[in-house]
């Protein structure tokens, strides 16, 4: 890990920062949430695990304003309350550089045509392999 340090009114700050970079993930669910993020720690990455879109928007809005790691890759994995569609809009109208892959609970084409059309980088349907997603988000980190 490598350590980025700022000096902002004589305080240092030290962030370590993963090789692969950040990757923050958001959702309701749990048990996806924790095992992809267990995954992408094994391949390097600093991840951030949230457990809603609110919090997803305020952590990715934070980490973009923060000195330190910028997020390289978003992964919106949530279906309740802020919809993930609501939450992949927003993220592609304030962030368009910031790479999202989307996952919904729900299977419907319907909705994963509409992620698509919204900029997703990548779209699947849980239950999600989490031996093949963290390829998908690697591929879409590099691009």
């Amino acid at each position: 890990m490598a350590k980025v340090e700022d000096e902002r009114g004589g305080v240092i700050r030290s962030v370590s920062v993963a090789p692969e970079g950040r990757v923050i993930v958001g959702g309701p669910d749990s048990d996806l949430r924790r095992a992809l993020g267990s995954a992408l720690r094994a391949d390097g990455c600093d991840v951030i695990e949230v457990s809603d879109g609110v919090l997803l928007l305020g952590q990715v809005e934070f980490s973009l304003s923060a000195v330190g790691p910028r997020p390289r890759l978003v992964v919106v994995i949530t279906d309740r309350g802020l919809t993930g569609l609501e939450v992949l809009g927003i993220l592609r109208r304030i962030y368009r550089e910031l790479p999202v892959m989307f996952v919904t609970a729900s299977g419907s084409e319907r909705i994963m045509a509409h992620a698509r059309r919204l900029g997703a980088s990548g779209v699947f349907a849980a239950p999600v392999d989490v031996d093949v997603l963290p390829g998908a988000i690697r591929a879409a980190m590099s691009r």
